[in-house]
């Protein structure tokens, strides 16, 4: 009994002793940063230290957190997925075509809908490329950070390029992008 103890008492010192990564998260604003809200809530609980890369448009990540520092990059424009007026609206026109039954036509217009919104997110988000890699001074500060490694929301492709230009393993919050398994974008079988 007291070998059990000493054992799992030294387990417990070695385990506290360990010191925290530096996750530089790239999100994805709306319900997606509710689940990726709970990773890093996680992270810092267990002792990450965690930086948030937000758009000043954000209509749910928080400039300031207790699990979280971030950095805010400027945008002129607000992503679709951000702006709560859009976003009503094509909620609104959703319903209304699902409203109609489950015709060939209801069905174009429920995914014309879609791609309309996915289209002007993926514009806002290469302005947002734009915007981040032509910043020299952000890109050398994330470069000095010294971040171990990127976690991202796939469904938009910045987060995977942030990695990439800054040379950093990659974790996906979530398996699936719009068109399939996300790992295969990264890691092809």
């Amino acid at each position: 009994m007291v070998i059990l103890f000493v054992a799992l008492l030294l387990l417990l010192l070695a385990g506290s002793g360990s010191k925290g990564g530096r996750v530089l998260v790239y999100p994805v604003d709306g319900s997606h940063w509710l689940n990726m809200r709970i990773l890093v809530e996680a992270l810092h609980t267990q002792g990450h230290q965690v930086t948030v890369l937000r758009s000043s448009t954000s209509w749910y990540v928080s400039e300031h957190s207790p699990h979280y520092s971030s950095i805010t990059v400027h945008q002129d424009t607000v992503q679709n997925i951000e702006s709560e007026d859009f976003m009503s609206s094509f909620l609104h026109r959703s319903l209304e075509i699902r409203k109609q039954g489950g015709s060939p036509l209801a069905f174009l217009a429920l995914y014309s809908n879609l791609f309309h919104m996915l289209t002007g997110n993926h514009m806002a988000v290469a302005h947002m490329a734009r915007t981040m890699l032509k910043d020299q001074a952000l890109m050398q500060r994330l470069r000095e950070a010294c971040f171990d490694l990127v976690l991202t929301d796939p469904v938009f492709p910045l987060g995977v390029l942030v990695a990439q230009y800054l040379q950093l393993p990659l974790v996906l919050n979530v398996r699936w992008i719009p068109h399939g398994e996300g790992h295969f974008a990264i890691a092809p079988s």
